[in-house]
């Protein structure tokens, strides 16, 4: 039986595990201050990569990293994320992506400018990278646009993205846009309407074009909507520049 290797969403595990450990504390002249401890953090994200890797059943594990201090996405679309500016986040998390780095060693993959997404797609799609099989857990609903084996730690479900509907849901996301991400797709293109858009026959980087030209916005503009959309597959990164390939249109012909 092939060996079976997780890819475990790391940027999840660290925020949740992050967030799980941290306390808030009323001292007595009144002043609130958030407080948490290191080693708590590790423990937490540990014992939820060990319980993952537990209910997958598999053999080994991977941990896909954020660059935490650039981003490529940037580049195409200088708000990429903008919305999140003045957001708190939970104090352990630069220390628990740094303590990944150490503690896991070759387990734990962080390339410049990308985000974890990226990496967990490209150590999905690569046909070497990783031996044998290997299925990526996570929360996230945009790994649907990444073909492969997946699990769901949420609602606990297995399911399988062929590269047809992995293209399908990348250009859905292109019209939806996503809020948390802070891309906004195309205007007045929300969920429902971007299904009945998208179920036909014909051509669909066409029917993208046409929904964002009825919006008053260039095929330009829907093309870098559609490029920070894009997690990054195997074939959408240069190994030798170590850069992502940006997206075109003839990629979905």
């Amino acid at each position: 039986m092939p060996k079976l290797t997780a890819i475990l969403d790391a940027d999840i595990l660290i925020y949740q595990a992050a967030l799980q450990v941290e306390h808030e504390h009323r001292w007595d002249d009144g002043m609130w201050t958030y407080h948490a401890e290191e080693e708590h953090g590790q423990h937490a994200l540990r014992s939820a990569i060990e319980s993952l890797v537990v209910t997958l059943k598999a053999d080994d594990f991977v941990l896909p990293l954020t660059d935490l201090d650039r981003n490529w996405r940037l580049d195409i679309l200088p708000t990429y994320k903008g919305n999140r500016k003045g957001t708190r986040r939970p104090l352990l998390r630069r220390h628990l992506f740094e303590w990944c780095l150490t503690e896991y060693g070759s387990r734990a993959y962080m390339r410049p400018t990308l985000e974890g997404d990226d990496v967990a797609g490209i150590l999905l799609t690569h046909p070497t990278l990783i031996q044998g099989d290997r299925i990526l857990a996570s929360l996230d609903k945009d790994m649907k646009t990444l073909p492969g084996k997946h699990y769901n730690q949420g609602n606990g479900r297995f399911f399988e993205i062929n590269s047809e509907e992995a293209d399908w849901w990348h250009l859905y996301q292109t019209l939806t846009g996503d809020t948390t991400d802070g891309y906004t797709g195309c205007p007045g293109v929300g969920p429902k309407k971007a299904l009945e858009l998208l179920n036909t026959e014909d051509p669909l980087w066409p029917v993208v074009v046409a929904a964002y030209r009825k919006a008053g916005l260039s095929e330009q503009v829907a093309i870098q909507q559609a490029r920070v959309a894009r997690i990054c597959r195997h074939t959408d990164y240069d190994y030798k520049k170590r850069k992502p390939i940006l997206w075109t249109p003839e990629q979905n012909c």
